[in-house]
């Protein structure tokens, strides 16, 4: 079977879109710039958020497009080995525990992934887009399959062209 493993034949991934999760840059975190978490009725996100904003000194009140690239991205895709003081408060108890963050996209990326709940995987799947897979580059082949060639292309590029243009 000659399917391109990385996307098991399918020709795209689906990843968490940043532009899906912040659609409009010029709300503030504490306005709900990040939609999946301002939806959420936690305490939770806005704690970390909270947290963050403390670690690395910005405002929650900044629009997200004046925010520092290195902010943006420690909020999209984690703070890499940088640990956090996290403080939380669930109403019940008050506790902190000190880790690293591992950034918006890889949290929803990794619930995704992890949830048997069809019901969340539909919620995250809004924030999703496709991409063509970057092994094989959309066209759902392993690459000896792709490998062999007639008049210099592979399988896919000759089943993409019409009849007419094949001849």
């Amino acid at each position: 079977y000659g399917a391109c493993e990385e996307c098991e034949g399918i020709g795209v991934n689906l990843n968490v879109d940043p532009n899906l999760v912040i659609p409009n840059t010029k709300k503030s975190l504490a306005e709900g710039a990040i939609e999946p978490w301002a939806k959420s009725k936690f305490l939770y996100y806005a704690q970390t958020l909270s947290s963050l904003a403390k670690h690395y000194k910005f405002s929650l009140d900044t629009p997200w497009k004046k925010l520092s690239k290195e902010i943006k991205d420690v909020i999209l895709y984690g703070s890499n080995d940088d640990e956090i003081k996290f403080s939380y408060d669930d109403g019940y108890e008050k506790y902190s525990t000190k880790k690293t963050f591992e950034g918006v996209v890889n949290n929803l990326e990794r619930r995704f992934l992890e949830t048997e709940s069809e019901w969340k995987r539909e919620e995250i799947s809004q924030y999703q887009s496709e991409s063509d897979c970057e092994k094989c580059k959309g066209m759902r082949l392993k690459d000896e399959a792709l490998c062999v060639k007639i008049n210099s292309l592979n399988i896919s590029e000759i089943t993409d062209k019409s009849i007419e243009d094949s001849q």
